[in-house]
């Protein structure tokens, strides 16, 4: 798979700030604890699958959780349900989303982008990794790995979507359009 860069879209940051969000999709993940989620998912698909109450939560990953989310999608994949929140959301929203919609959390272009990710990894039954940069001021503001990853539900037939929110929180500064991986 190669790189592709998509549109980037704009939010305003709590303090009034404008920042710029730019994803780009990449072939696998790059971020250390981005690549171990995956192998572990890896190692659960050879045994049937990642399946939530028993894979997950689970020790070989208890260092993850807190950066782990799981959505279940509506019927038709139209939004996505938070089942499990990572402790980035509560920070970002400053309340446990627990059970929201992502709709009700993003206006269109963002949540066209994350529900866009979401659904790509349950067609293609297969991990989906994006890269995103803030930039803030024309500087890179947080550079985060999403990984993407198919799991199965607790309860019932379908499929729940993994991701994990990995900050790449050393990477140095620099200027938009500059060709980082």
């Amino acid at each position: 798979m190669q790189n592709s860069t998509h549109s980037p879209f704009h939010r305003t940051e709590t303090d009034g700030e404008p920042l710029e969000i730019v994803p780009t999709v990449i072939a696998a993940p790059r971020h250390p604890e981005g690549v171990f989620l995956h192998d572990y998912w890896f190692r659960c698909r050879v045994r049937g699958g990642l399946k939530v109450g028993r894979d997950l939560p689970a020790r070989e990953i208890a260092k993850l959780m807190s950066k782990l989310s799981v959505f279940e999608p509506n019927a038709d994949k139209s939004d996505f349900r938070f089942r499990l929140v990572a402790s980035g959301w509560l920070t970002l929203y400053g309340r446990d989303v627990k059970g929201e919609w992502l709709s009700s959390l993003y206006d269109e272009a963002a949540f066209e982008h994350y529900a866009g990710g979401l659904r790509r990894v349950l067609d293609t039954d297969a991990p989906h990794v994006t890269h995103v940069r803030v930039y803030k001021h024309r500087q890179v503001h947080q550079h985060i790995e999403y990984v993407g990853l198919p799991i199965e539900p607790q309860i019932g037939p379908g499929s729940c979507i993994l991701i994990g929110a990995f900050h790449f929180d050393s990477e140095p500064v620099s200027q938009i359009g500059a060709n980082a991986p």
